[in-house]
């Protein structure tokens, strides 16, 4: 008899534990992580970084590629496939904006791409009323990760974002945001200039920081274009400015380049802004 009150004993302490476990976990999908989502050669996840302001919320989007796989920017370069993301089912977010971290270039068989390896987080805003409850986000995402082949991955991902963070995946999160170049409007990008044909190329005028110029520059068009890696014009310039020539051989037929906006942006050592600027005619 004792032997079976000591046995119900423990059975109600840990259905007790379990209880108290439960309601300490939130609602049903809520965490500081979402399950992985496991790919060919990769894996995703989200990522819970917390509500650092009164309607502004944080995660990330974690990519953990396997050793000597890599994935896009979303300006993926010469043969490169961008990720598309649908958070349509998500519930409590009136914007939701993914960021990038300053990506790298890979050369390929002599082809350029632009994108990441490794681990890498794309953090990602999420903004709400302020006083609006936590968000749940609910991601329906489609990439693509190569080595010698390429290969399409898709991923479905929920997280719902009351179920708060952890130290740890917070600063990670963070971390990455730090890579995210700063958003600028007007100072680094002095002007854009092409003909009115495809035959000339476009001059893109740069601002030195420190009497130096970029180390790099990245400088994207409108979707359908493909523009290639920059090339810096010998004895152009000024105490002010560099220039860089990109040719438009990439445009679509009848592009006119004159009025399209371009994103460029500029890194120097550790740091990159980015700005928007609208191409003049010369």
């Amino acid at each position: 008899m004792r032997a079976t009150q000591s046995a119900m004993k423990r059975i109600a302490a840990i259905v007790l534990f379990a209880a108290a476990s439960l309601a300490q976990a939130g609602p049903a999908g809520a965490g500081s992580v979402s399950d992985w989502a496991q790919g060919g050669y990769s894996r995703v996840r989200l990522v819970n970084a917390g509500n650092p302001e009164p309607g502004i919320w944080r995660a990330g989007l974690e990519i953990d590629l396997e050793d000597g796989w890599k994935t896009y920017w979303r300006s993926p370069g010469e043969t490169g496939v961008p990720p598309v993301f649908d958070w349509s089912a998500s519930a409590g977010a009136d914007n939701i904006e993914v960021l990038w971290p300053l990506p790298h270039r890979f050369l390929d068989s002599g082809l350029e791409t632009i994108g990441y390896k490794g681990d890498v987080i794309l953090p990602v805003e999420i903004r709400t009323g302020e006083a609006g409850a936590p968000p749940k986000l609910e991601l329906m995402l489609s990439y693509a990760v190569c080595a010698e082949i390429c290969v399409p991955e898709d991923a479905r991902l929920s997280l719902d974002l009351s179920g708060g963070t952890k130290p740890m995946e917070r600063l990670s999160v963070e971390d990455f945001l730090t890579q995210v170049p700063e958003r600028g409007e007007g100072g680094t990008v002095f002007s854009a200039t092409a003909g009115k044909g495809r035959g000339e190329s476009l001059i893109v005028r740069v601002a030195k920081r420190d009497g130096a110029g970029p180390s790099d520059v990245f400088v994207e068009g409108p979707p359908d274009w493909y523009l290639p890696v920059p090339v810096r014009r010998a004895g152009e310039g000024d105490d002010e400015t560099v220039a860089f020539e990109l040719p438009l051989d990439g445009l679509p037929a009848k592009a006119n380049p004159v009025g399209a906006v371009l994103t460029v942006t500029a890194v120097y050592g550790e740091k990159a802004r980015e700005e928007a600027v609208t191409i003049g005619s010369r």
